[in-house]
């Protein structure tokens, strides 16, 4: 037999779980994925430019190209894919791989895009090197995209 106060404890309890999903809104539109994180190419540490690389068309192109995997949209995955690849003195991204991962089919479109990318390289002296960069890729997933308001 529950006591009295236990019963006034497990009802609080209840009740600061509800507030905490209405108020933060679980359920509504799914999480807001990658928010505290800047859209833009990282240099790696210990690297001697004068500019860093840069995605031709800036973080909109990797939007641009960016899809939602059926697979992922199956299984409600999202996530912040890290991608770690050199880019050439042409700009061209090479050697890359997954720093940090999530589902596979994020995985795999998140390397399809970055391998579409044309960057403008990293420069020292004026001129163009090869430097090492580290680029999230966002999937929110389609319940964070905008809807389309069909009626005008």
């Amino acid at each position: 037999m529950m006591s009295s106060l236990g019963k006034n404890v497990r009802f609080f309890c209840l009740l600061s779980v509800a507030l905490g999903i209405v108020l933060t809104g679980c359920g509504s539109s799914g999480p807001i994925v990658g928010g505290d994180i800047e859209r833009r190419v990282y240099l790696l540490e210990g690297q001697d430019v004068d500019e860093p690389p840069e995605i031709d068309g800036g973080y909109a192109e990797v939007e641009r190209l960016k899809q939602y995997p059926d697979a992922a949209e199956e299984d409600d995955a999202y996530g912040v894919i890290w991608l770690q690849c050199t880019i050439s003195a042409s700009g061209v991204a090479t050697r890359i791989q997954v720093a940090q991962g999530g589902h596979p089919a994020l995985e795999t479109e998140a390397l399809n895009v970055i391998q579409q990318l044309q960057f403008r390289p990293a420069t020292r002296g004026g001129a163009p090197v090869q430097s090492q960069i580290q680029v999230p890729i966002i999937f929110q997933g389609p319940y964070a995209q905008p809807k389309e308001n069909s009626s005008s």
